[in-house]
């Protein structure tokens, strides 16, 4: 969704550098545009309807955040000699089960 909408404005923005053609330019914006605010709409009646899956989606991605920031700082502070290898070993085992299980709950 707002992926392909950023994808959508980048291609709108740089046409014009990769296609040489005027008017096969102008047409392609008009279809990236007209992409772009299809699948804009398309999201807004998605949200609307299904609020529960927007929020589940956000709840998502701020577990996978925060996992990933673990792994990093276990392996900062395996780096800096404050844990040792098994226990960051340890560590990074509990947080791939969590991840496993975000996995298996999709």
């Amino acid at each position: 969704g707002k992926g392909f909408v950023m994808a959508e404005e980048d291609v709108g923005k740089h046409i014009s550098q990769v296609v040489e053609h005027r008017e096969t330019a102008i047409k392609l914006k008009v279809l990236s545009d007209k992409n772009r605010q299809e699948v804009t709409k398309s999201i807004a009646m998605m949200r609307k309807e299904h609020p529960g899956i927007a929020i589940s989606v956000k709840t998502r991605h701020a577990i996978r955040s925060v996992l990933n920031q673990c792994k990093e700082v276990v392996d900062d502070m395996r780096s800096d000699g404050l844990l040792d290898e098994g226990d960051a070993e340890r560590l990074n085992q509990a947080t791939k089960k969590r991840e496993k299980n975000i996995r298996d709950f999709s």
